[in-house]
């Protein structure tokens, strides 16, 4: 097959180099210690001296034990020397043989320390000896106990943004150990929603006469915003920013209805029930919409709706259940009687003087 190609041809003498695995070096282990192990070239052989002295052969999946018997609390060291193709290798292992297993420090495992977290924090997590009690002061304070895992966690109620400290103070077999953590919290803020406009000139409900009908409609909104409004399925206002504001809004000012705007219907509304519906755009975000309802009427609401001097109640055209239309002479008959009245008395002092008159000739 063409092509440039590389052949990589193990070293047939190339040997693995040998290791003790367990105790590993630095290490402590708990009383007794039965065995030596580590790892070679197969096949290869093995001698153990130091504190432990043993040979034994590598296996072919390259492992390798000797027995020990390390029974008292001290440090050990033990050296491999490995034997293999007529070359020799060593490695050695200084270790710590102990009664008991030490104790395991405390660790503030989250927030860990030097962190930056996003708050709010609801825990102070760790590990430790198992079975230990833990109290945790600081920034968050509570008391627990490692659990068999080597786990534990007090809840915290961190919930503003800055710089934190904890400490977990760790009680076993009457020893006592700390570890503290120093941590950065965070807080996502909510971004504010943008407020519907307000209608200020038209309030829901409201009826109209045809004489102040409107023919705009004003209110408050958003600094910088654009408002539109639809009417009764007509868009006013679209593309235009028809609501800035002469304030000057300093950045991070929460946002408020506090501009004037107004929007013109081009002529006044003619009789009829109507729906608008507002709503403004700032920064690429749509509010909500603020609707109201009105109606204009075909007659001047500030009319008296009662007796309206046409002969009729309550705005009735003058009938009365089929009666015969008034024609306002009702009004007139205390004015006849008057006048009858007025005419009998003076045709009555005439007569009288008449007849004294005729006497005082006698």
């Amino acid at each position: 097959i063409p092509g440039d190609y590389r052949v990589l041809v193990a070293d047939p003498n190339e040997v693995v180099a040998p290791t003790i695995t367990a105790p590993a070096d630095g290490s402590t282990v708990v009383a007794p210690v039965t065995e030596i192990a580590g790892a070679g070239e197969p096949g290869a052989e093995i001698a153990v001296t130091g504190d432990v002295t043993s040979t034994t052969t590598v296996g072919d999946n390259g492992e390798w034990t000797v027995p020990a018997e390390l029974t008292e609390e001290r440090d050990y060291t033990v050296t491999a020397t490995q034997t293999a193709n007529g070359e020799t290798d060593d490695v050695s292992s200084t270790f710590t043989v102990a009664a008991e297993a030490p104790v395991v420090d405390p660790t503030i495992t989250a927030p860990a320390d030097g962190e930056t977290v996003e708050g709010p924090v609801t825990e102070i997590a760790g590990s430790g000896e198992p079975g230990a009690e833990v109290a945790v002061t600081g920034a968050a304070e509570g008391e627990t106990t490692v659990g068999e895992n080597g786990e534990w966690t007090v809840p915290a109620e961190i919930a503003d943004a800055g710089e934190y400290t904890v400490t977990a103070t760790q009680t076993a077999d009457e020893e006592t150990a700390e570890a503290s953590s120093t941590f950065t919290v965070t807080i996502e803020e909510e971004p504010e929603e943008l407020l519907a406009p307000e209608v200020t000139s038209i309030e829901d409900g409201d009826v109209f006469g045809n004489e102040d009908a409107p023919s705009s409609v004003s209110g408050l909104g958003q600094p910088g915003a654009e408002v539109n409004v639809t009417l009764e399925g007509e868009l006013y206002g679209s593309g235009e920013p028809r609501a800035l504001s002469t304030q000057d809004i300093e950045p991070g000012t929460p946002l408020a209805n506090t501009a004037e705007w107004t929007i013109d219907f081009d002529e006044q509304l003619q009789p009829g029930t109507y729906t608008l519906s507002a709503t403004q755009t700032f920064e690429g975000e749509t509010s909500p919409e603020t609707v109201v309802s009105f109606e204009v009427t075909g007659a001047d609401t500030g009319a008296d709706g009662g007796d309206n001097g046409a002969g009729g109640e309550d705005g009735d055209a003058g009938t009365d259940d089929g009666d015969l239309a008034n024609t306002g002479a009702g009004s007139m008959l205390p004015f006849a009687l008057g006048a009858v009245l007025l005419l009998a008395a003076g045709g009555g002092a005439i007569l009288i003087a008449q007849r004294r008159q005729a006497g005082a000739e006698l």
